[in-house]
């Protein structure tokens, strides 16, 4: 249903090669674009659109599958920046096991993830998806909002970015190719929610997800423990500088309310006893 009908190219989508008697066609059927052997010759399963078989994939797919996925799937700890209170909270950030929504839930430094305070967004509302060099930030457009996570080092943002965008490509691509050639109405759902819906998928998806989440946990926390890199002692100091100054600001506000009170407790007995005020 999302696959480009042979008619449509006559060149590679990878290299740009002219389709002919040996130079011959190949669907990827990840994302059912066209490409020559060369660029097509990897072989892999698709649980995450409905397909256990090992079947031909194309470079790009094929990295996803094999490299980026999984990585999404295993999550990794961020930083959220709060919108207005200052607070800097790490947020353990992945992919659901359907690949429909982006999950985020607090990092506590010797538990690991917090579960039951999850909030996530739907990958369907996403519209790009950026890296911020300056401050290694991973930022999700979603229409006019915009989530901003920040990274331990650059390389992870930048990994991350790439892994995203790739999954945005995929999805955008197989929902065009849904309506332009596989007779899928606008606003109908994809095929592929029925196909990974089934018991079996579903049982595979959650099984993969969740071997790969519990791995990267337990490296996280090990790693947390023995602050074998920098990235974590400068992440829990800023996160120790932030706590402590909302605590001492806190603090000099009940200072503040103290004094306020104590104002007004003086003022009160002043009035009872002159029965005006000067």
């Amino acid at each position: 249903a999302h696959w480009v009908p042979d008619s449509q190219l006559q060149q590679c989508s990878t290299c740009g090669d002219t389709f002919n008697l040996v130079v011959r066609r190949h669907h990827c059927r990840c994302c059912g674009g066209i490409f020559c052997d060369a660029c097509s010759s990897g072989r892999t399963s698709l649980p995450g659109w409905g397909i256990q078989a090992s079947v031909r994939v194309c470079d790009d797919c094929r990295r996803f599958e094999a490299v980026q996925l999984p990585m999404l799937l295993a999550g990794d700890v961020f930083v959220k920046p709060g919108d207005w209170t200052g607070l800097r909270n790490k947020r353990f950030l992945r992919l659901s096991a359907d690949q429909s929504h982006v999950i985020w839930t607090p990092w506590r430094r010797d538990e690991g993830r917090d579960d039951t305070a999850e909030k996530s967004a739907p990958t369907s509302r996403l519209t790009c998806v950026s890296e911020e060099v300056e401050r290694a930030g991973l930022v999700l457009a979603m229409g006019s909002e915009k989530l901003s996570f920040e990274a331990r080092e650059p390389a992870q943002a930048r990994a991350w970015a790439a892994a995203l965008s790739r999954l945005l490509a995929i999805n955008q691509q197989r929902h065009s190719y849904e309506r332009l050639f596989g007779g899928v109405a606008p606003g109908l759902g994809s095929p592929r929610s029925v196909e990974i819906a089934t018991p079996a998928i579903s049982r595979l998806l959650e099984t993969r997800s969740a071997g790969l989440v519990e791995a990267k946990q337990r490296a996280l926390l090990v790693e947390a423990m023995t602050h074998s890199t920098s990235s974590w002692e400068r992440m829990d100091a800023e996160e120790d500088a932030v706590r402590a100054e909302r605590d001492a600001e806190a603090q000099r506000e009940r200072r503040r309310a103290r004094k306020r009170e104590l104002e007004r407790s003086i003022r009160e007995k002043y009035v009872h006893r002159r029965g005006s005020v000067p």
